[in-house]
């Protein structure tokens, strides 16, 4: 990279750290994801007349939250029924529009949209040009049959806020830790341990990729960069603890957290890996 490049990179990252609502939110004010979320909604009622009529002034409490989350499910109903060419005839064969969503009982109404659509037809579910995306993942999930999503880069930026929220939940600080990214068995078109190590460098976050399936490699990488947090699916997780503490007692590594993703974190699972390091084991949902 030359050095226009390092500063037009360099331009473009620190705007985006200006735009992470994430940054301001600090470990000791309770959970880091759940005030992520409550700072997004204000600031969103901050910006909407229609909002900030309803809410304005208003304690933010579960009540007033789930207010909120209906009003912005209509208010989407309307937005893909107008941009979307999926969404506006699946409605239209329905009949339904967003005027009869008012309550949470009313959502039964709203037809499913099943994985094969998606698979099928991914650019009718589209709201803008193919222009303004960004970034296309594809993946295959747990039932093998490749689904395309596309991003804008402003929703991108949204992925990687809530990434580094969710880091900080889990027990991530800027003062001495270091992220372990472990997505050897990832074989979709996207790659999370490239979105992960980005909201690192955004947070301030230490990060360190390791994609090897090489029990051995991945703890000389933790010995190498004093990693202190492990990142990975449920099912690879499981299967390191199980051949590290074959080669060597791993609890003397200084592991203090580990976050099982993209798959499902059994009682066993759980029990084992935390039997192996020592440490708590968090499950954690997808990024998308």
């Amino acid at each position: 990279m030359n050095l226009p490049e390092k500063i037009s990179a360099s331009i473009r990252m620190n705007v985006a750290k200006r735009k992470l609502d994430s940054r301001k939110i600090k470990n000791i004010h309770g959970n880091p994801l759940e005030q992520w979320g409550v700072a997004k909604i204000k600031k969103d009622i901050g910006k909407d007349k229609e909002l900030k009529k309803n809410f304005d002034g208003q304690d933010l409490d579960r009540d007033g939250i789930k207010a909120y989350k209906l009003l912005k499910l209509k208010e989407l109903m309307d937005y893909v029924s107008e941009n979307s060419p999926f969404y506006k005839e699946l409605y239209a064969k329905e009949g339904l529009d967003s005027s009869q969503i008012n309550t949470y009982e009313d959502l039964a109404k709203i037809p499913l949209t099943d994985q094969e659509q998606l698979a099928s037809h991914p650019y009718h579910f589209l709201c803008v040009s193919r222009k303004e995306i960004a970034r296309e993942f594809t993946s295959s999930g747990t039932t093998n049959m490749l689904k395309r999503v596309a991003y804008t880069q402003g929703e991108l930026l949204e992925i990687v806020d809530s990434v580094i929220s969710g880091l900080k939940m889990a027990g991530m600080s800027s003062n001495g830790d270091t992220l372990q990214i472990m997505y050897p068995t990832i074989t979709a078109t996207w790659d999370p341990g490239l979105v992960l190590s980005k909201a690192c460098d955004l947070a301030g976050f230490r990060s360190v990729i390791n994609d090897s399936v090489d029990a051995q490699s991945q703890i000389s990488t933790i010995k190498e960069n004093g990693t202190t947090v492990i990142i990975g699916t449920s099912s690879f997780i499981y299967d390191f603890s199980v051949a590290a503490n074959k080669i060597e007692n791993v609890m003397d590594l200084g592991i203090k957290k580990i976050i099982c993703s993209s798959e499902p974190l059994t009682d066993t699972m759980r029990m084992v890996i935390e039997s192996v390091w020592g440490c708590k084991t968090v499950r954690q949902w997808g990024m998308t």
